[in-house]
């Protein structure tokens, strides 16, 4: 009987010791909370042109973005310089010296579309990244006051955008550079660049 009770009295006493050191070890975990991200919406006015053409070769239109952690953008821009008249002359964009031809002096007309995708780093801060496609025309006013058109013909061409959009409560802002095969990889002149303001919801 006697060591009935002391087996009794040790396995209570060994149980005992093990539940407080398993509750110790317990209480010393910490569980990290995975981060949440709201999802956010926007639209966005945007204006789109070349340093020194911000008149003659700009184009606005709209952004439309959906992002949770990551997301997706697209955006429309048509041209704002339009072409002024019809031309007289076709330009060989490639062989161009028997015109003088400003720099200043030209109208483009045409439609740019992109999209991409978007990674919220914080619920203010998603950078972006996509690919467009350009349909454009362009009419040059030559030192003669006369309209040459380059290459005679709608052009299509492919562009490269990246940028970051800045969300703070219901008002989006975005800056970014785009890049465009023909202009600005191919015959190594500055990127435009892109600038929007929208509402967020």
């Amino acid at each position: 009987m006697r060591k009935t009770l002391l087996l009794a009295l040790f396995l209570f006493c060994t149980l005992r010791a093990y539940s407080q050191i398993v509750g110790a070890d317990t209480r010393q975990i910490k569980v990290k909370a995975e981060k949440t991200y709201t999802s956010g919406q926007a639209v966005l006015f945007n204006y789109e042109c070349f340093p020194s053409a911000a008149s003659t070769d700009a184009l606005i239109g709209l952004t439309y973005y959906n992002v949770e952690k990551w997301g997706y953008y697209g955006n429309l821009m048509v041209s704002v310089g339009g072409l002024s008249g019809k031309a007289e002359y076709v330009i060989d964009r490639y062989n161009s010296n028997r015109f003088y031809m400003s720099e200043q002096k030209y109208k483009t007309a045409g439609f740019v579309i992109r999209g991409g995708g978007i990674i919220k780093v914080t619920d203010s801060v998603m950078p972006y990244c996509g690919l467009g496609f350009r349909s454009w025309k362009r009419n040059w006013i030559l030192g003669n006051g006369k309209l040459a058109t380059e290459e005679g013909k709608y052009q299509k061409d492919f562009n490269l955008e990246a940028g970051c959009i800045l969300q703070f409560g219901s008002v989006a802002c975005s800056l970014g550079l785009v890049g465009y095969i023909n202009d600005t990889f191919k015959e190594m002149v500055y990127p435009n660049i892109k600038i929007g303001i929208g509402y967020a919801f």
